[in-house]
């Protein structure tokens, strides 16, 4: 491939790295790997440049838009060399994950499905779920070349969790059971760190720590803030608690008593919200928008979006016969939108991804009913309040529907259900 056209689009596509999660890895590794010949054994496959050279195009100026086609045709015919030739395995996995997005963003729903069902199979065919420990030549790479450093080991941490968050995000805006089980007793991967921990060693003496930990009550609130207390850890386990929610809900209409496991969930979320704050004004108690900083900025909104977002819907469980229950709910609908009218002012929708409407709608719908309450009993001075929270809200909506303007919103299932509140009836019939 001509370097004026690869690098080109590769330059383009690492912009935009903080919207594909299935990318993310050491860069000094990645920029080391790249300028390898291709017959390197070390270098990057021709798959995984294939998918970063097709999703430049989608970003890259109209001259290199026109390759799009190209490149899908040429990805298709790499991925079953690679997959023929078992080479890089590693490389296929990231390359499967980032087209199966690439379906999904053009429209192509069934085609991203099926993609992802797939790899994510394979992966754990691999035994990417089940890296319980820093050795270097783990006995459950049947198909994977083992790492050669701590660096290459946190690169297959990282791809793993990545996909098991984009499975998760699939299933729960999809309305789909995950491919990936959510069970701590199949996936042992440990937690990821951040990349520099893998880079000068500091994750190697880290103790064991993975998905059980979402299942426990045995973390110490007060513990100082570890190498698994990062941004990557964080959206892996906000998603998974709040498809654990959902599942939890459904057992709920069929009749279980899931009263405990709902409790032990919400003990776990409100520890982790509490960590993510913890986090927050310790290393970016503001968000400055530049560069270097959007991707993990990003991935913290999301984080601390998801787990307000589960934990309303926990205690939707409670809240009818529970005030403290009920007082917790609304004021974490609060915490929601504060953030959200945050992170929606000038200059900083980049900070927003289409997965914060999840946890936006749960906080609509319980402000919605608390206006009402007030509303009728005459509290008018704190519905004046609320009311003030849901045009935050709603401002928050505008923005992030303008940001992602080729989509549709006004006709979603879950936008019409609350504009049926009447709240703000002229706002939601302009959303696209």
């Amino acid at each position: 491939m001509p370097s004026n056209i690869r690098d080109p689009l590769i330059d383009t596509f690492l912009k935009h790295q903080a919207r594909y999660f299935p990318a993310q890895w050491n860069m000094a590794r990645f920029h080391s790997t790249y300028i390898l010949p291709p017959t390197h054994p070390q270098s990057l496959h021709p798959a995984l440049l294939d998918a970063l050279c097709l999703i430049g195009c989608m970003y890259g100026p109209e001259p290199l838009r026109s390759y799009e086609a190209f490149f899908y045709a040429r990805l298709q015919r790499s991925l079953y060399d690679c997959l023929a030739k078992a080479d890089r395995l590693l490389d296929f996995i990231r390359a499967s994950a980032l087209v199966a997005l690439y379906s999904f963003q053009r429209s192509r729903r069934v085609d991203g499905q099926n993609r992802l069902a797939a790899i994510a199979h394979f992966a754990m065919a691999c035994g990417l779920h089940r890296i319980d420990s820093y050795d270097l030549n783990p006995a459950n790479f049947s198909l994977l070349t083992p790492p050669a450093s701590l660096v290459e080991l946190g690169d297959m941490i990282h791809t793993w969790w990545s996909l098991f968050y984009f499975d998760q995000f699939v299933a729960l805006v999809l309305h789909l059971p995950c491919t990936i089980p959510l069970d701590d007793k199949i996936v042992t991967t440990m937690w990821p760190c951040a990349f520099q921990d893998y880079a000068n060693g500091y994750a190697a003496y880290m103790s064991y720590s993975s998905l059980s930990t979402l299942y426990s009550l045995d973390q110490d609130s007060n513990a100082r803030l570890s190498a698994y207390d990062n941004v990557y850890a964080f959206r892996a386990k906000s998603c998974a608690m709040f498809y654990r929610v959902v599942l939890l809900e459904a057992s709920s209409k069929e009749g279980t008593n899931v009263a405990y496991d709902a409790r032990v969930a919400i003990c776990v979320i409100s520890q982790l919200t509490e960590t993510m704050v913890s986090y927050r004004q310790h290393v970016c108690p503001t968000f400055k928008m530049r560069n270097n900083e959007v991707a993990h900025d990003s991935a913290l909104v999301l984080s601390m979006m998801l787990a307000y977002g589960a934990s309303i819907r926990l205690l939707h469980l409670f809240a009818d016969d529970d005030k403290s229950a009920y007082q917790q709910r609304l004021d974490t609908a609060r915490a929601c939108v504060k953030l959200a009218a945050e992170t929606s002012g000038t200059n900083m929708q980049g900070l927003l991804t289409l997965s914060v409407l999840l946890p936006w709608h749960s906080s609509y719908e319980v402000l919605a009913w608390e206006l009402i309450r007030l509303t009728e009993s005459g509290q008018i001075a704190a519905a004046a309040e609320v009311r003030a929270d849901l045009d935050q809200l709603m401002d928050a909506y505008i923005t992030i529907a303008k940001h992602y303007s080729t989509m549709s919103f006004r006709n979603r299932a879950d936008f019409q259900k609350l504009a049926k509140f009447n709240i703000h009836p002229e706002e939601f019939a302009k959303l696209p």
